[in-house]
């Protein structure tokens, strides 16, 4: 308590010294040019009634018996005229007559009809009939304080009567010097001070013609159209205090006191035609009880000022600590309050991002909802199709039959493989044929070359190898033996008389010639030549499914020619030829052959019964191997056991294949009866070669080119012969096999894919008996499964439609929810700002406590060594001065009065 009392008392005492009043003035403006004269009196008046209405010194006149208010009119250097003095008369009791003492003149009562008289001792008695008593009076007092004003244009000092209607930097000085002294006794001291009048002056000036409005020590306010000025002095307040100089620099180091104290102030503008209305100052000398010190007389008061002076100090100290820590603590409020702030407006953010996604939910349980509902009403119908499916599976016996059919398509799969088993000799067959294509296209290039009709190549070379028995196979080797031949070729014209004796002989090889011819015509006739089986043989077997066949032996007998023709003219060549005849000299190709090349084609029918050069019989090959039987396992009594199927597929392979082995039989056949032929002709050409030697040994001179012409003539009826055979015998193999070799190809081809197909399609289907059996499964887990299914869509679907009722209530929550954070947000945003103003203000107060300690307390304690008993002396003198100046005009010793002083000032202004 000692603390507030003495921190109230103390704040107080600084507001006294520093004599700054708080005002709050208006006025009112009229803009009729026509009324002029009374704007300048309602000016006045406006101007009057606002400091009057918010000075501090009319709050004195509410307890005070005698109301005395001093009006002065002065000069605008402020010389005072006139003194007019205006008493009030308070009538509390209603007493018919009232005494008041006064030491005005010319007094007039100024509201009603009373009147007085005069006691010639200084007193009036009034007849009051009650009422309060207004009258007024005139004085040549002096006034306790004189005003003095002065004006400076640009910087120098001008006269009022100059100034108007001038512009520049104008500063107006009001100086006001206290001639009311009073010597008063505290705690038994005499102490002289100044009667503490506070003098407050105040004018309007015209926006128009004034701008930067400034005041040293007062307050200028914007109104409207004209600015209203006050500025505040107390003359004699700082003398009063008498403060030691040195004491004073240490309580005024930066001069504001010495401002606030000072007994001027000035008001400093730009203007434009300078114009002043008059200006009204107010006074009151009893400053200390208008702000509340008139309590300060109680000498306890005083006192416990003077002891707590020391706590005073010590708790500024605190109290600036605690401000400082107050401080910290909005700091970390406002920081708090922002992190709020910011989590509120996440908050939001959620809570909305929470309000679209709960919609969102409830959209898409309404949707799951009617999914599920669907999905059971599904479910149910697909349960009711997988029990049909069951049935009729089950119906169907499916399982069995696809059994059924994977062995059916096994068995067919190992038919496939026994019948292409034994068309694999067919292709070895067409294989050899291919080999014999290629020989004769050899040997034809080989003839070419001999004939001059080809170029050499590594078919002709390889032909050359073939029908000189590997003897010639370079081009260099068959060059000299070509050009030997050509080279003898001219001899032998010179032979032609003598080969003219060999006429008779070629009659004989003629007569061969001719029983050839005959050989080849029978052969060319020949049109049957069949196999005779016994099919009713065949099917002498009971059992339908096996049947017992016998391999008939198809193994033809020789034809060895029946009518031989001897050589009626044997003419023994001079150079026989080991290896076969010479050729008869015409182009007609009826050269003579070694019966050793024909040997090349004894392969084309097997068992024939010839005998090659070296006597050997050839090894039999009998018709039933030709015929692919040979392939299929027999029995040990030489019978073969097939199925049905087999034996439909062998049949009909048999009568194919009998009647192109009639064939090969009747070419073997001819071939023997054109070999015995050949091996005739032989015999006569062998006879005809001796009846040559004799005339090769009748021209020695063509004996060396008859050499090559013989080798030459070799090679070339070699190659002729060796090409007929060959072209006649691929003729015969061409027709056999049909269509031919491709033909026999593809159909291998297309048996080896029937035969994978036929693989393939028993593997499938045993995986899919397999599969079936495993769908069959499948089918019966998948009713159990779909029985469950469509429980638990029904189930879910129940479920779904509950959680969808909520969807309303689910979204209003939520809407709620975000309204309601949205209303947080803008609540703590609030907060926040009000947290930074409360920031901002703690840290004004900071500041503010911060120079009142340095600045005020600390100086006060300091400059007064921590005791105020003097200082407090000198207050409280001031005090009782105040108090004690109650009237100008007098008044009754008794009686509580106030007086206050109103100065107006002429008005400047251009004439």
């Amino acid at each position: 308590m000692i603390k507030k009392n003495l921190m109230k008392t103390f704040s107080v005492i600084m507001a006294a010294m520093l004599a700054m009043m708080t005002v709050a003035c208006g006025a009112n403006t009229t803009t009729s040019e026509s009324a002029q004269a009374v704007e300048e009196t309602q000016e006045e008046q406006n101007l009057e009634n606002s400091m009057m209405a918010s000075s501090v010194v009319a709050s004195s006149e509410g307890e005070a018996g005698k109301v005395e208010t001093v009006y002065v009119k002065a000069d605008a250097n402020g010389a005072v005229n006139d003194v007019v003095v205006s008493e009030w008369l308070k009538n509390s009791d209603a007493s018919t007559e009232l005494t008041d003492t006064t030491d005005l003149k010319d007094i007039v009562n100024v509201k009603g009809s009373e009147t007085f008289t005069d006691n010639g001792d200084g007193t009036l008695t009034w007849n009051a009939s009650g009422a309060d008593i207004y009258y007024q009076g005139t004085t040549d007092k002096e006034l306790p304080v004189k005003m003095k004003i002065t004006y400076t244009l640009n910087g120098k000092e001008i006269t009022p009567e100059e100034l108007a209607g001038k512009s520049g930097r104008v500063t107006i000085r009001f100086e006001y010097e206290n001639t009311e002294k009073q010597t008063v006794e505290v705690d038994g001291k005499q102490i002289e001070v100044y009667t503490p009048f506070a003098m407050v002056s105040g004018m309007m000036l015209d926006s128009d013609k004034f701008t930067n409005v400034e005041i040293s020590n007062g307050k200028v306010i914007s109104d409207g159209g004209n600015y209203i000025v006050m500025g505040v002095a107390v003359p004699g307040l700082k003398e009063s205090l008498n403060i030691d100089e040195d004491k004073w620099e240490e309580l005024d180091s930066d001069g504001e006191l010495e401002n606030k104290l000072s007994n001027y102030f000035e008001v400093t503008a730009d203007t434009s035609n300078f114009e002043l209305g008059m200006t009204i100052t107010m006074a009151s000398s009893d400053i200390l009880s208008d702000f509340g010190l008139s309590d300060l007389s109680d000498s306890s008061k005083i006192d416990d000022l003077k002891d707590d002076m020391g706590e005073l100090n010590d708790g500024s100290t605190q109290l600036v600590d605690g401000t400082q820590t107050l401080k910290n603590g909005t700091s970390d409020l406002k920081d708090g309050v922002s992190q709020l702030y910011d989590g509120t407006k996440e908050l939001k953010d959620g809570t909305q991002s929470l309000y679209e996604g709960v919609v969102k939910y409830t959209d898409g349980v309404s949707q799951v909802n009617e999914g599920a509902s669907k999905l059971a009403q599904g479910a149910a119908t697909a349960k009711d199709g997988s029990g049909q499916l069951v049935n009729g599976m089950k119906d169907a016996d499916i399982v069995g039959n696809a059994q059924k059919l994977a062995d059916g398509a096994k068995q067919v799969s190992d038919g496939v493989n026994v019948l292409s088993a034994k068309l694999t000799g067919m292709s070895d067959m067409m294989t050899k044929l291919e080999e014999y294509q290629t020989m004769l296209g050899q040997i034809q290039a080989a003839e070419s070359y001999l004939t001059g009709s080809g170029s050499w190549s590594a078919d002709t070379a390889t032909g050359f190898g073939i029908i000189s028995k590997g003897q010639v196979t370079d081009k260099a080797t068959a060059d000299t033996i070509i050009q030997g031949a050509s080279d003898t070729s001219n001899g032998v014209t010179t032979l032609t008389g003598g080969i003219s004796q060999l006429d008779g002989g070629m009659t004989q090889l003629n007569q061969g010639m001719t029983t050839l011819t005959d050989t080849v015509k029978t052969l060319a006739n020949y049109e049957e030549n069949t196999l005779d089986y016994d099919y009713d043989e065949l099917n002498e077997d009971d059992d339908p499914d096996k049947v017992t066949t016998p391999v008939p032996d198809t193994t033809p007998t020789p034809n060895p020619d029946p009518n031989p023709t001897p050589d009626p003219n044997p003419n023994p060549d001079p150079n026989p030829n080991p290896d076969g005849g010479n050729g008869d000299g015409d182009d007609d190709n009826n050269n003579g052959g070694n019966p050793d090349d024909l040997d090349l084609f004894n392969s084309l029918r097997p068992g024939n019964g010839n005998t090659d050069a070296a006597g050997d019989d050839d090894e039999e090959v009998s018709t039933a191997d030709l015929l692919g039987t040979s392939l299929i396992q027999t029995n040990s009594d030489g019978t073969v056991t097939l199925t049905q199927k087999e034996y439909d597929d062998l049949l009909k392979q048999v009568n194919d294949n009998a009647e192109k082995a009639g064939k090969y039989d009747y070419l073997h056949t001819a071939l023997g009866q054109l070999n015995t032929s050949v091996s005739t002709m032989s015999t006569s050409v062998s006879t005809l070669s001796t009846s040559v030697t004799t005339m090769k040994n009748s021209s020695a001179n063509l004996t060396a080119g008859m050499t090559a012409v013989q080798k030459y003539n070799q090679l070339l009826g070699a190659a002729q012969a060796a090409e007929l055979v060959l072209t006649q015998a691929l003729g015969s193999a061409s027709a056999l096999a049909g269509s031919g070799s491709s033909s026999n190809g593809d159909s291998m081809a297309a048996l080896k894919m029937l035969s994978d197909g036929a693989k393939q399609v028993a593997d499938g289907n045993a995986q899919l008996a397999s599969g079936v059996s495993t769908i069959y499964n499948g089918a019966v887990a998948l009713d159990e499964g779909l029985g469950q299914l469509s429980s638990g869509a029904t189930e879910l679907s129940n479920g779904t439609s509950t959680l969808a009722s909520n969807n309303a209530e689910l979204v209003d929550g939520t809407k709620k929810l975000n309204d309601g954070a949205g209303e947080l947000n803008n609540g703590v945003s609030e907060l926040n700002d009000g947290a930074i103003k409360l920031d901002d203000g703690v840290k004004e107060l900071l500041d503010g406590m911060t120079k009142l300690d340095e600045e005020g307390i600390k100086k006060l304690y300091e400059a007064f060594d921590g005791d105020l008993s003097e200082f407090s002396d000198k207050m409280q003198a001031i005090q009782i001065a105040g108090e004690n100046y109650t009237t100008f005009g007098g008044a009754n010793a008794d009686e509580d009065s106030s007086v206050k002083f109103i100065i107006k000032t002429d008005s400047i202004k251009s004439l």
